[in-house]
């Protein structure tokens, strides 16, 4: 579920990102005559511990509980709704990717005397299934963080087109080993929690370009270093 491959995504987590059912206009007018999904499941007859929480203890609970208590009330909800005129259904397609996350590992190598980078992981960047059809791209998120090397199989026999060479291929697995892509650094291993820099330069996106071209410059000089008398 994230690049530090602490926990697992299950499949049926997985499955459930690539799937969202969304309110029309229509739908939201329904539900808001009641003020909440709550009162409009109660109207309906619908019995569950979620829908008979007080406000107080709504807001006791965290995030993620509230979250499920969230899905849980409109997952009840669809049922009583005329697909369509009042909810759709969005599907994960690929043109949703907007970009990759690639995490990966600078070492020298001393028998070959040479600084190497290994990838460790790869994350494509989605836009949310529920803004299918919308032009905002600023509700990206990680849809699912893969080992490398499980992926390689696949990216090794999947080739690159380009319109500048039609006579070298390479595969998709050599681009990503050679870093012959456009990148942009946006985190380094650190002794506050891998914070991401945009998490210590949070008004200036200047500043973070340069920052990103610091920690880029301090790979060349570390390799620079080597051969210093």
């Amino acid at each position: 579920s994230d690049g530090q491959f602490n926990n697992i995504k299950t499949l049926e987590a997985f499955e459930k990102s690539l799937v969202d059912s969304v309110y029309t206009p229509d739908g939201e007018d329904k539900i808001n005559k009641f003020g909440s999904i709550a009162a409009f499941l109660k109207d309906k007859g619908v019995e569950h511990p979620y829908i008979d929480m007080s406000m107080d203890e709504v807001d006791a609970l965290n995030d993620d509980d509230y979250n499920d208590r969230e899905d849980k009330l409109k997952s009840l909800s669809f049922p009583y709704l005329n697909r369509g005129e009042d909810y759709r259904i969005n599907n994960f397609t690929y043109d949703m990717v907007d970009q990759y996350k690639i995490k990966g590992i600078w070492y020298f190598d001393k028998r070959i005397s040479e600084l190497v980078y290994r990838p460790l992981a790869i994350a494509p960047i989605t836009k949310s299934v529920k803004n299918a059809g919308k032009r905002n791209k600023d509700d990206l998120s990680e849809l699912v963080w893969v080992f490398y090397r499980h992926a390689r199989e696949t990216l090794k026999d999947a080739y690159v087109f380009s319109d500048k060479n039609s006579v070298v291929r390479k595969s998709f697995d050599e681009i990503i080993n050679e870093r012959r892509f456009q990148a942009l650094i946006y985190l380094e291993e650190n002794m506050y929690e891998d914070r991401e820099v945009k998490d210590y330069m949070q008004e200036n996106a200047f500043m973070r370009l340069l920052e990103s071209e610091r920690i880029k410059e301090k790979i060349r000089n570390f390799e620079h270093d080597m051969w210093s008398w």
